[in-house]
């Protein structure tokens, strides 16, 4: 890892959710806030970006930078091919590169929620808008928010997936996996989790009926084990 690395870089890396051997020049990459690739033979096609705690961003809800994070990552979403942004998302990060949760109180109930990411306001998530980690022509992989879709680039065993011309796009939601490929015909999967509730569960099942009738496509889903997410799995491997 450089020592010029930021806290966006550590937790990629870290994580596992980055190769090592793609980290030459992200500092000044994401420094001057530019969109990613930096080179065009990056294998990584992303829109992501770096806000430190100096500088002050207006989220529009009260809801402030955690005082053990050292900013903001900020991931894109958009319709593929088109230069308009529809959404930002925004996720703290320690100094150390790791997560940390966002704490807002809901206003008509004055209950305290915590967030592993937030939307700006006037993100707008209509049929299509997604976070683009890999584009192609070839099959769709669409997961729930862009850590899980990093992670399907980086997992160990994945390799088998014909990644090579495909898509890998996540949503900003379980509830937004059917519009993040709408209007495609590639055959489609989706990476889901199971949490505690079922909310994931019924949601993914929800979505491959959605794309099915909506792409005339077979939908298939690949389940992260109980309680873990694509991004928990890529970190844990990475450590054995």
């Amino acid at each position: 890892m450089p020592a010029t690395a930021t806290p966006l870089e550590t937790y990629l890396v870290d994580r596992h959710l980055w190769p090592h051997d793609k980290t030459e020049g992200w500092a000044s990459f994401v420094n001057r806030g530019g969109h990613w690739p930096p080179h065009p033979d990056t294998r990584l096609q992303a829109a992501l970006g770096w806000i430190p705690a100096s500088v002050s961003v207006d989220t529009g809800r009260n809801i402030a930078l955690p005082d053990n994070a050292a900013g903001w990552a900020v991931y894109l979403f958009q319709r593929p091919g088109s230069p308009v942004a529809s959404a930002l998302q925004l996720e703290a990060i320690s100094a150390r590169g790791v997560r940390r949760e966002i704490a807002y109180t809901r206003a008509k109930s004055d209950t305290c929620v915590l967030r592993k990411r937030i939307s700006m306001p006037g993100s707008r998530f209509p049929n299509g808008v997604v976070f683009t980690v890999r584009r192609g022509r070839g099959q769709v992989h669409v997961t729930e928010g862009p850590p899980d879709a990093f992670a399907l680039l980086a997992l160990e065993g994945l390799h088998a997936i014909d990644f090579e011309g495909g898509t890998v796009v996540a949503a900003a939601g379980t509830d937004l996996l059917a519009k993040a490929v709408a209007g495609r015909g590639e055959p489609v999967t989706v990476w889901a989790q199971r949490d505690a509730n079922s909310a994931g569960q019924r949601a993914a099942l929800k979505a491959r009926q959605a794309i099915r009738e909506r792409t005339q496509r077979e939908v298939r889903i690949k389940w992260a084990p109980r309680g873990r997410d694509w991004a928990d799995l890529a970190w844990a491997r990475g450590g054995n």
